[in-house]
């Protein structure tokens, strides 16, 4: 176990002042790099001052939602720090999202303000929104000028979306205790310092950012923030690795699964997190004086909320115990914890607990329940949903849900949220939604979505309808029509038997004739192509997305292309790619160039 060395603020500490420790110890040293820059410890905190002093001076008060509407970068790290210094809570929206989402996140947490990039992006919010240029420059701040607010541990720090089960996102809200709580943690576990590199891997929409952004920080490290392309699982975030030299990583295990054992020498702290991890990839990335950990934690316990070290004992999906200020329960109703085998919900007590969901009290008291071994009245635990078994060593196991949430590729998704949105669509009569597996990489497996619809809408503009409300990660890559859906006794969806009818499609297909193959490069995409997508339901769809493609599907192709025919094609070029014709013509045109 580290010492904490949590900084001195003459009293309590919030999790954003370790920013100015760092900038008056080592104000030359690296706080954030990206491609393009690499900012100092005392830049950053200079850029975080006058940021959340022009917050303030637009009218900015305490626990106003400030929604960041900013690109992968230094500048969107620098605005959340600067909104929890101004004493705004942070409102992080992923503005690689469909224009029609992002407005849906905007309006449903009530942001004042909105940070943009200096060219704008006001098509996102409506006017009751005052947008903030970022950049912003001025003069350097006078330290008489900008008084910073009065926090306790249960003021407002920030809200992260995540998939709703009545359509609608939740808005979990975090306090700055849970936030402070979780950068003390983190220097308790891993043991880091500030000779330590590592990387913001996760978007920014994404609770995991900001464990990732706290991380480095809390201990003066070097953060360089990824771009889209590098974050990319495959050669592309291995070679931002290497290049960059990264000693500490957080990614899920389906994206890292792309990885190929051996290589990275200098990454000595592996955390995976976000689904399931399998012995198999433990295995293959544990020891060699590399520490890998598995990390479990839902959005509402402030990201994280147990870690275990992987050793050779490790048995698939084990989350080990509590990490620092946080309890792990199975309670029943009489206050019985269980024994070992015996299998029940986890609820999750202690400082992570988040605060509720914003705007949603029923929801909130059905997930937020008081805590009957509380030391301190008021206490609650979070009902996780997860169903766990306690182990003899006195971990945990991970069993599965007692409810429909699912992990996509390392993504919290409820498939009700995704039937919502495909009843709107016009012609649509019911559905479902449900998961199935499909092959990945080194013998693990990538869970997808498939929709079962009543439906007299073709599969084109269906899904293109669904494209302008959710994101990639939440659109099914199969869609199958029937005539109505099975029901169970009690009338409701019968998803056992629809995964039965998954389970028995097949691909009687020809996937030549339906992409329009010509010639004998075409013949080699398009079985590219069918060894990683699934059957096609609708022979008028040719483009790689609308035929069910992800980016790790698209990291596979790109593999295939840069080993079999040593032509170099990016993950997002793949998924950009409207037919196999037109990625043949890519690859053709890189070939003769590299032949000139």
């Amino acid at each position: 176990m580290c010492s904490t060395n949590v900084p001195n603020t003459g009293g309590s500490w919030l999790a954003h002042d370790v920013l100015g420790v760092f900038a008056r110890e080592t104000p030359d040293a690296p706080a954030l790099a990206s491609a393009n820059e690499q900012v100092s410890y005392g830049l950053a905190y200079d850029r975080v001052q006058r940021l959340a002093y022009s917050l303030k001076a637009e009218g900015l008060t305490q626990e106003d939602r400030v929604a960041v509407l900013l690109p992968r970068g230094t500048s969107s790290v620098i605005a959340m720090l600067a909104i929890l210094a101004a004493g705004g809570c942070y409102v992080p929206v992923d503005v690689t999202q469909p224009v029609g989402r992002i407005k849906r996140l905007v309006e449903t947490c009530n942001a004042r303000f909105a940070v943009v990039p200096q060219d704008g992006a006001h098509e996102w919010f409506n006017g009751d929104v005052k947008a903030i240029s970022q950049p912003l420059m001025g003069g350097r701040l006078d330290s008489g000028t900008f008084g910073l607010p009065a926090f306790t541990g249960n003021s407002l720090a920030y809200i992260i979306h995540t998939s709703g089960s009545t359509g609608t996102p939740k808005q979990v809200m975090i306090s700055h205790g849970s936030l402070s709580n979780l950068v003390t943690a983190q220097r308790e576990a891993f043991c880091l310092d500030s000779s330590d590199r590592m990387l913001l891997w996760a978007s920014s929409g994404f609770d995991a950012s900001i464990y990732e952004v706290f991380l480095a920080l809390g201990v003066g490290a070097r953060l360089y923030v990824a771009s889209e392309d590098e974050a990319m699982p495959g050669p592309s975030l291995t070679g931002v690795l290497e290049r960059e030299r990264i000693s500490a990583l957080t990614i899920t295990p389906s994206a890292w699964a792309r990885t190929l054992p051996g290589q990275l020498r200098d990454l000595k702290l592996l955390s995976l997190a976000g689904e399931p991890l399998s012995a198999n990839l433990a295995r293959q990335w544990s020891g060699g004086g590399r520490r890998l950990f598995n990390l479990y934690g839902p959005t509402e316990c402030t990201v994280w909320s147990s870690y275990k070290l992987v050793d050779d004992s490790f048995v698939s999906s084990d989350i080990g115990q509590a990490i620092r200020g946080v309890s792990l329960k199975t309670l029943d109703c009489c206050g019985d914890s269980g024994s070992v085998g015996e299998r029940r919900e986890l609820l999750i007590g202690g400082k992570g607990v988040a605060l509720g969901y914003a705007g949603a009290p029923r929801e909130t008291a059905a997930a937020f329940v008081p805590d009957p071994n509380a030391l301190n009245p008021g206490g609650r635990v979070y009902r996780s949903g997860d169903l766990t078994e306690l182990l003899a060593s006195g971990d945990r196991r991970l069993i599965g849900r007692i409810d429909r949430q699912l992990k996509v590729r390392g993504f919290r998704v409820d498939p009700p949220e995704i039937e919502h949105a495909i009843r709107d669509c016009a012609g649509v009569q019911d559905c479902a939604v449900l998961p199935f597996e499909e092959p990945a990489y080194l013998g693990e497996v990538v869970r997808s979505l498939a929709a079962f619809v009543v439906s007299e809408s073709p599969i084109a503009s269906l899904r293109e309808s669904l494209q302008t409300v959710l994101p990639n990660y939440m659109l099914p890559t199969r869609f199958l029509f029937i005539d109505r859906l099975p029901l169970t006794p009690g009338g409701k969806a019968d998803y056992k038997r629809l995964s039965g009818l998954l389970d028995a499609d097949g691909s009687s297909f020809d996937r030549h004739a339906q992409l329009g193959v010509q010639s004998s490069l075409q013949e080699y995409v398009s079985d590219l192509w069918a060894s990683v997508l699934p059957p096609a339901e609708d022979l008028a769809v040719t483009s790689f997305l609308g035929l069910g493609g992800h980016s790790l599907a698209a990291v596979q192709v790109a593999q295939s292309l840069a080993s079999e025919l040593e032509v170099t094609m990016t993950a997002a070029e793949v998924l950009q790619s409207s037919s196999v014709e037109a990625m043949s013509r890519l690859i053709l045109s890189r070939i003769s160039r590299t032949q000139s």
